[in-house]
């Protein structure tokens, strides 16, 4: 009798250790959840090897096994309606309302001059687009925390401690550099007086159609004169209505609970757009999932359009933007500087090849003085080597990994607010040459010149050819060009200065 007690209970044991995987055999496998990719199972080979397969092997059934999931959802519900979800991702704020916690990356404190080295690459690049002459506009859709931070609770705060001052200070920038072509929709939804909690769902990352209707409006005034803009901003007169059941991505797919939430719907928008859409011109919009959001009201919004996602469809952005006639760049706050800094709006990317190509095209319009280049050996006052052996004729080495061209921009030029640079050099191996406008009014901590603040141009094996419009700031009176990365040998065999006619 004893030992049958025994054979039982190590018989539940074997089933219980072995229950996910008969359960998997029975019933599949859950698939992913939680917006989080599902380990993978490790190769056979590995398995047997290492322990650390082993383990990897473990997790991967057990997050296949749906009681595992089942736990999750009730123990996060628990959470939630105590107002205590806490993970790496989502923390709760005031009266059920959640914020994703990558916003407040960004804004986080410490490291102040990257933080500025970002913005100076957002403005600049949206600077080097606008002197092409061409209709670019940059968008910004604003975090939940900008728009509405009363809904924080003292556990959100805890993440968002500098959030405040790093907001205000990039609209201080914003408003010193000017909006042109740089449009911040957090601005726009910060001024709504009434309605403020039915700008964003309360349990996902989005702004509500009705909060999104405000990106319209904005839109709707780019290129206008005073009273055009005046005439848009009269005529749009929505207000929230009840709209459709969404799947908020932060309660459901994260959270895993089953609530759906209403969205709030823009009641008039189609009167306005009825109005002030269908502008003309093949447009472009390249967007994350806050436009996406509202997507058919700004296909509305333009007659000819094409919707691109900024990372799904970036294959076509440079095909798409070479035809257009207006490019609309938009991205959530949290990611926007970012993309610029490093990542699918850079230089590099296909958008910034082609601001770049748009610019060169307008610089090559440009009336040109004299060629610093055979100057730049001496040194003399408008030009000077640094880090730059001289070899012979037009050749040079660098010294260090950090060679640069220093000129100086004359009276005339320092008056203007952009200066023509063509540049012609030879180089025997790919590399790339960097020019550095002077910042404005450099901040604690930076330097006159900074890798936010510069422009990276790609070198062919050859002679190459740069001309292209750069900002200057009314303080300026250089410009730093680095000819080639690294110790690469080149030729400098032009560097004119110009201006545009």
């Amino acid at each position: 009798m004893r030992i049958t007690r025994h054979l039982v209970l190590a018989s539940i044991l074997v089933g219980l250790f072995y229950l996910p995987l008969i359960a998997l055999a029975a019933f599949g496998p859950e698939p992913a959840y939680g917006q989080r990719p599902a380990t993978e199972f490790p190769k056979f080979t590995r398995f047997l090897r290492f322990e650390k397969a082993r383990l990897q092997f473990a997790d991967a059934t057990i997050e296949r096994f749906p009681v595992r999931k089942a736990a999750i959802s009730a123990r996060n519900r628990l959470l939630y309606g105590a107002g205590l979800i806490d993970d790496d991702r989502i923390v709760s704020g005031r009266d059920g309302w959640l914020f994703y916690k990558e916003q407040f990356v960004l804004y986080d404190c410490g490291k102040d001059d990257l933080f500025d080295d970002k913005i100076d690459r957002m403005f600049l690049v949206a600077d080097v687009a606008r002197l092409s002459s061409f209709d670019y506009t940059f968008a910004i859709a604003p975090n939940k925390a900008t728009v509405l931070p009363e809904q924080m609770s003292e556990r959100t705060k805890l993440y968002a401690r500098c959030y405040s001052d790093r907001r205000k200070h990039f609209e201080q920038r914003l408003a010193a550099h000017g909006p042109g072509n740089v449009i911040d929709h957090g601005l726009t939804l910060k001024a709504v007086a009434a309605n403020r909690r039915q700008l964003f769902l309360q349990s996902d990352t989005h702004w509500t159609m009705f909060g999104a209707s405000y990106a319209l409006r904005d839109l709707a005034m780019i290129g206008r004169g005073a009273a055009a803009r005046d005439a848009v901003a009269s005529d749009f007169a929505v207000s929230p209505a009840p709209g459709n059941m969404v799947d908020p991505d932060l309660r459901v797919r994260m959270l895993l609970l089953s609530e759906r939430e209403r969205d709030v719907a823009a009641e008039g928008v189609q009167t306005f757009l009825a109005k002030h859409g269908a502008m003309a011109g093949r447009t472009v919009v390249i967007h994350d999932s806050f436009y996406a959001r509202i997507s058919p009201l700004v296909e509305k919004l333009y007659r000819d359009v094409s919707l691109l996602h900024v990372t799904r469809d970036e294959k076509k952005v440079a095909a798409a933007v070479r035809n257009a006639q207006r490019v609309v760049v938009s991205g959530v706050e949290r990611s926007m500087l970012n993309r610029f800094y490093n990542g699918p709006h850079d230089w590099r990317s296909p958008l910034g090849q082609d601001i770049l190509t748009r610019n060169s095209a307008a610089a090559g319009k440009c009336t040109y003085r004299e060629n610093l280049a055979a100057n730049v050996a001496a040194p003399v006052k408008r030009a000077s080597l640094r880090n730059v052996a001289f070899n012979s004729g037009a050749s040079y080495a660098p010294t260090t990994t950090d060679p640069m061209v220093i000129a100086s921009l004359d009276a005339e030029a320092q008056k203007q607010p952009s200066v023509c640079v063509r540049i012609r050099l030879q180089v025997d191996a790919p590399s790339t040459l960097t020019i550095y406008p002077e910042r404005s009014l450099p901040l604690a901590k930076q330097a006159l010149y900074g890798h936010g603040h510069s422009i990276d141009v790609s070198l062919q094996v050859g002679v190459n050819t740069i001309q292209l419009i750069v900002p200057t700031a009314p303080s300026a009176k250089t410009l730093r060009i680095d000819p080639v990365a690294a110790k690469t040998e080149f030729k400098l065999l032009e560097l004119s200065l110009g201006h545009p006619n």
